[in-house]
Formats: structure tokens, C-alpha cells, sequence
């Protein structure tokens, strides 16, 4: 039952159809909200002899969890200094990323991209993960890759969405545009300057999504 909004009223649901007589051996509650008095009271039953239950997962737990849609799966992500390429600006926290001429007075650190204006992120991603970019100017390069991608040099190993090891979504004021190892695919729809990006590490899958009225609808 991931992310099935289930609070600390369902968790004392759950428990009294738990036993005796249920089948239940699995019970997941990843990215809901049981509160501490729900986990308690359903830790009970894997103790009870009169219960077939064996394991119980709740992580990623918390209020947030019971929103509707895809963003109880939010996260906080933060840029990280040392892989911003020279050219880039940090600011708010290191919530915000801006291109510029001048270059900034960042120390050399192995991790930073020598060549390629791009940064990546200090967390790494896990399980399930969603987050929102607001973007302005003439155009924007948003994705993911792994920590493996290459940051000395100029090749296309170090370019996000020109290799096997990075995925992107391009947003302009006319269209948008995903890559993957080279191959382009024009995304016809109308630009929003709000884009949602949702990762689910289990499944393998990777979906950009555009927002203008408040809810994200799949590209």
C-alpha cells in the first residue's frame, strides 16, 4: 500500500483486519503518514502469535505523504558547489542556478564539470523521488544521470543527454525537447516555465512533466 495516503486512523483499520484470521505476510506502507502510534500499534501484530504478518515496511513516512498525485513523493534537492562548472552562479541556499559570462571563483575540485555548463545535485536519488523546477531566460536543461558521468574534458561523455548515462528534458519559450545517448525527440506542446521530474529508481522509469495550472501533466 505505498503511498496510498493511509494516516494513524487507517493504521487502527489495518490493525483489526490483520487478525486473527487474515492471510497477510507483507504489509508496505512506504510514503504514508502512520505517525509514530500507527507504526506502534502495527509493530504489535508482527509479535502476535495469532497474526500471519512477517514483515512491515514504513519508510519514507511523513505529512507530506498524504497529498494527492505525484507530489507525495516530493523532494528537497540541493546543488552542489563543487560540481557546478565555473560559468554557473549559486544562490538561495543553493536552490537556484544561474549561467553567466564572468567566471565564478570556485575552487578545483575533481567532481566539477571542467568544460560543460551543468551542475548536479548533493542528494542522490533512491526509491522514488519528485521535484519541481521553475525555469526563465531563453532556455533550460533539466534531467538526471548517474554519478558516474564523466567532468574533465569537452566529449559528449561529459554532455547530459549525449550519453548512456544521463537523461534530459530541454525547455524553451517554443517547445520542448528530450534526449537520451544522442537521440533527440521533439516534445509538441506548448512550454510552461514550470516543469515537474519524477524518478522511480525501482521500476526504471523517468517522467518529465509540464505545469501552467497548478496540477503536472505527463509529456
Amino acid at each position: 500500500m505505498p503511498g496510498c495516503c493511509v494516516t494513524e486512523q487507517g493504521c487502527t483499520s489495518l490493525a483489526l483486519c490483520s487478525r486473527p484470521y487474515s492471510h497477510l505476510r507483507e504489509l508496505d506502507l512506504s510514503y504514508n503518514h502512520p505517525g509514530d502510534s500507527g507504526v506502534k500499534l502495527l509493530s504489535y501484530l508482527l509479535q502476535d502469535p495469532e497474526c500471519k504478518l512477517e514483515k512491515m515496511h514504513v519508510d519514507y513516512g511523513g505529512q507530506c505523504r498524504i497529498r494527492p498525485g505525484l507530489r507525495k513523493y516530493s523532494c528537497q534537492l540541493t546543488l552542489d558547489p563543487n560540481r557546478a562548472n565555473t560559468h554557473l552562479y549559486l544562490s538561495e541556499e543553493n536552490r537556484k542556478v544561474t549561467c553567466r559570462k564572468e567566471e565564478q571563483k570556485h575552487p578545483d575540485h575533481p567532481n566539477r564539470f571542467e568544460c560543460r555548463k551543468q551542475v548536479l545535485c548533493v542528494e542522490s536519488l533512491s526509491d522514488r523521488c519528485y521535484w519541481e523546477v521553475l525555469w526563465s531566460g531563453i532556455a533550460a536543461v533539466i534531467g538526471v544521470s548517474y554519478k558516474g558521468i564523466r567532468r574533465k574534458g569537452d566529449s559528449e561523455d561529459c554532455r547530459l543527454g549525449y550519453n548512456d548515462k544521463s537523461w534530459v528534458l530541454y525547455c524553451s519559450d517554443k517547445s520542448y525537447a528530450v534526449r537520451h545517448n544522442r537521440k533527440r525527440t521533439e516534445i509538441p506542446v506548448p512550454p510552461s516555465s514550470k516543469v515537474g521530474v519524477y524518478v522511480d529508481f525501482v521500476s526504471g522509469t523517468l517522467s518529465f512533466y509540464s505545469i501552467s495550472s497548478g496540477e503536472p501533466t505527463l509529456l
